[in-house]
């Protein structure tokens, strides 16, 4: 879809990014061409960061000196990095959401430009800024640890972008920047059937039992998963978000399965944290079974870093196991944000299941072999490369 915004200050439709403050009268005299069809595959309206990466030997303790062996700068976020693994694998994106008229807001549209992300329907406001973040990575046990300030940063527009232009988009992808903006984005989205990609690390914001259920292609880590579960392992916890995407439209939470105990009735447990998993699911069906009418998953995935990962869908009661790429990792920093981006990517071509695990699992692994947040994203060369050795 082609779109020419009227604007006091720039005319959008050239492709290059407004460096000025719009007004939303301007922003929002959209023309559609009709004459013109989709070409995004993947549009972002969430978490963009400038990250600051400081590497050492090793993590230092407190009230010491550490030497620094060098600093890098890079664009990260949850929802750039994945639109940049997602451009690298051939996806056409869009970013949507707003930032500010600042250097560092810049720096990101600069960044996501030259990954050829179209940012011509970015809105920009004064005082709006990215997360900034100070990333520590020690390069002997190739651990990170994150130190970041999110003041300033809004992510999805309340009612920015257009209808039309969500409508437009193969996929959707959301986080917990900007929840109202995402709910109503989400909404839209799955209403007109497009899938809602879902990358969420905590539940500790205003709106996200709305935000939640919305989301049918849900991928989270492992940790977050059992958090939100009661589960003691991955797996069950994958089969409890499943089971409370199953049990929440129904209009009602149906009883807990129970059994009789030496302490009397208790939830049946399945195994390995199974009883806890399965209170958990019911507990999670209820807080969000009334949250949306547009609910129901179509897969779950619980990513384990180095582990792999495990999904829960339709196709059976118990989640599949699915094993990482070995590699040798150098850096970790953004490879959940890559496994996001590239089955996003993979979404939108119509992939299968299993083949975009598979896509997002090389994809991910590839980026741990390489330093660096984005920089190290591979492209759909190598990616298919290491698919076919693996293959053999």
């Amino acid at each position: 879809m082609s779109w020419e915004l009227k604007c006091d200050a720039f005319t959008l439709a050239t492709g290059t990014v407004c460096r000025t403050v719009c007004s939303r009268s301007n922003h929002e005299k959209q023309i559609r061409n009709p004459n013109l069809k989709s070409t995004i595959d993947i549009l972002g309206l969430g978490c963009t960061a400038v990250d600051d990466l400081i590497y050492v030997g090793a993590f230092p303790p407190a009230d010491v000196k550490t030497r620094v062996l060098r600093r890098e700068r890079h664009c990260g976020g949850l929802t750039a990095t994945a639109l940049v693994a997602a451009a690298r694998l051939g996806a056409h994106c869009a970013y949507a959401g707003v930032l500010g008229t600042d250097e560092e807001s810049q720096f990101v549209l600069d960044t996501l430009a030259r990954e050829g992300i179209d940012v011509s329907q970015t809105r920009r406001r004064p005082g709006v800024r990215p997360i900034r973040s100070v990333i520590v990575v020690g390069e002997h046990r190739k651990t990170r640890n994150i130190f970041y300030n999110v003041q300033g940063v809004v992510g999805a527009g309340a009612r920015w972008p257009s209808a039309n232009l969500i409508r437009s988009a193969r996929v959707l992808f959301v986080d917990i920047y900007g929840v109202p903006g995402m709910i109503r984005a989400a909404r839209i989205a799955r209403a007109a059937g497009i899938p809602v990609v879902g990358d969420f690390e905590r539940d500790d914001v205003p709106q996200f039992t709305e935000l939640f259920p919305l989301v049918d292609h849900l991928i989270i880590p492992d940790k977050f998963a059992c958090k939100l579960t009661g589960a003691r392992h991955p797996a069950r916890a994958a089969e409890a978000l499943w089971e409370a995407s199953a049990a929440a439209p129904a209009g009602g939470i149906p009883p807990l399965p129970r059994s009789r105990g030496r302490e009397g009735m208790r939830p049946r447990a399945r195994d390995g944290g199974g009883e806890a998993a399965t209170a958990g699911a019911y507990r999670l069906a209820a807080r969000v079974g009334r949250a949306s009418e547009h609910t129901g998953r179509a897969v779950v995935i619980v990513t384990c870093g180095e582990r792999g990962c495990y999904s829960a869908d339709a196709s059976g009661p118990r989640a599949r196991r699915w094993p990482a790429f070995k590699i040798r990792a150098v850096d970790t920093t953004g490879c959940g944000d890559v496994f996001h981006g590239a089955y996003a990517a993979a979404l939108a071509e119509g992939a299968d299941l299993a083949d975009r695990i598979r896509l997002a699992s090389a994809a991910a692994a590839l980026k741990a072999t390489r330093p660096g947040g984005q920089a190290g994203i591979p492209t759909r060369t190598v990616v298919e490369r290491l698919l076919k050795r693996r293959s053999k």
